[in-house]
């Protein structure tokens, strides 16, 4: 797959997993209890109770991460630091290998931010 057809796939998988996470979080939003339990653990042990508004949160701070990450892509090729100097295309090479890996992990966050979404309203 040619690299920019790759970043356009990794940024439609990650902006398709926030937009689903925002339709699923908004679609059961009103059947949701006033409080609902707070899982803290990776068990989804309920350690507490809060409003469900708090859940909006989630998604403020999903979005958040999304821009912080986005803007990465915006970055120059002089903003590579290594050990040692490295040539141009060297340089080049390691800032499109940094954006993808980070375009990955984009991803896979979102991807975890639509699961807990949808692990807490059902």
């Amino acid at each position: 797959m040619h690299p920019r057809t790759q970043k356009t796939f990794r940024e439609v998988l990650a902006a398709s997993f926030f937009l689903a996470a925002i339709l699923i979080l908004a679609s059961h939003y009103r059947s949701l209890p006033a409080q609902i339990h707070t899982p803290i653990n990776g068990g989804g042990d309920a350690h507490g109770m809060g409003s469900r508004d708090h859940l909006w949160l989630l998604i403020f701070l999903g979005g958040w991460i999304y821009a912080l990450m986005s803007l990465f892509n915006l970055m120059p090729v002089e903003a590579v630091n290594s050990p040692r100097p490295l040539k141009p295309p060297q340089r080049l090479a390691a800032l499109e290998g940094a954006k993808a890996l980070l375009g990955w992990l984009k991803v896979v966050l979102m991807a975890g931010l639509c699961a807990w979404i949808i692990l807490l309203v059902r």
